[in-house]
């Protein structure tokens, strides 16, 4: 604690002697406070009975405000010791209930992808059976319309007019070229034309001519057949997050699992025996050969 008191002793020498002077009588009277002081506290060279019990009490001030402060000392440590374990809680909780929202959020994101995927999906199947009917009916009249021709000769221009709608939607890519096969399937009637394009693909995975290339390619790849089939079920969900942007049809080896690479392999080798087939690359990281 800081001292704000002095003794008498040091009181008194501290004391500057002032000085009066009287301008009439030129009369200068000077007090020497120390000495009289000194006259006035020390009798016979031994403190007052008063000056002792100022020290005392003094000393009595300073040992209580010693003990004050080392309580308060201990209190507010403790407190504080409190409110920082309560932070820390409250920290970890408010950290907890943020993490949810975002990951909720993500959630509601994905599904709403999904959703958007399923929907564009749609529109595109509309639009491609709109092309086909009236394409129909533009040559109704013709007795060319129930020949083999005039089916060959429409399937023909709707699968040219979707395959430059791919272009301008930014949609001739990998997952674009899947989608497109699945619709001429359904155009050619070699699946129902009641389901999205997954839907598509399991059905077409169960064709006779899917089943003979995957023999070949599953050989070659040394891989099981039974894997390659079930990684078709979740194919789709891994082209999606590749629709967009125009590009070179091109399976890549560090892209895709092999049984996965092996699917799409399979798919795009039963499309090139197809109407108008698309050319795709098989990338195996050190060589791509074109095949059509």
């Amino acid at each position: 604690m800081l001292r704000f008191f002095k003794s008498p002793a040091r009181f008194t020498t501290s004391l500057t002697t002032p000085v009066f002077s009287d301008a009439t009588h030129h009369v200068r009277i000077i007090f020497d406070y120390p000495e009289l002081a000194t006259n006035h506290v020390w009798q016979s060279g031994e403190p007052s009975s008063v000056m002792i019990q100022y020290t005392a009490a003094v000393k009595e001030i300073e040992a209580g405000w010693a003990q004050s402060y080392q309580e308060l000392d201990t209190v507010w440590l403790k407190r504080l010791e409190r409110e920082k374990a309560v932070f820390t809680k409250n920290f970890k909780q408010l950290s907890k209930l943020a993490s949810r929202p975002q990951a909720l959020l993500v959630k509601q994101i994905e599904e709403r992808s999904k959703s958007f995927q399923e929907e564009e999906e749609e529109f595109q199947k509309k639009i491609d059976e709109k092309i086909v009917q009236n394409r129909h009916l533009v040559v109704r009249p013709s007795f060319l319309s129930l020949s083999t021709g005039f089916l060959i000769l429409h399937q023909r221009t709707a699968l040219e007019e979707k395959t430059e709608r791919m272009k301008l939607e930014r949609y001739h890519n990998l997952c674009g070229a899947i989608a497109r096969m699945v619709r001429l399937a359904e155009w050619e009637n070699k699946i129902p034309p009641d389901g999205g394009t997954q839907q598509g693909l399991d059905r077409l995975a169960q064709l006779s001519e899917f089943t003979i290339i995957l023999d070949k390619e599953v050989q070659v790849r040394q891989l099981v057949a039974k894997d390659v089939i079930a990684s078709v079920h979740h194919l789709l969900d891994r082209l999606i997050h590749r629709r967009r942007g125009n590009a070179d049809i091109i399976v890549r080896a560090s892209e895709w699992k092999d049984n996965e690479r092996a699917a799409l392999v399979t798919f795009l080798t039963l499309q090139s025996n197809w109407l108008l087939p698309l050319a795709w690359i098989e990338d195996t990281s050190k060589e791509s050969k074109e095949r059509i």
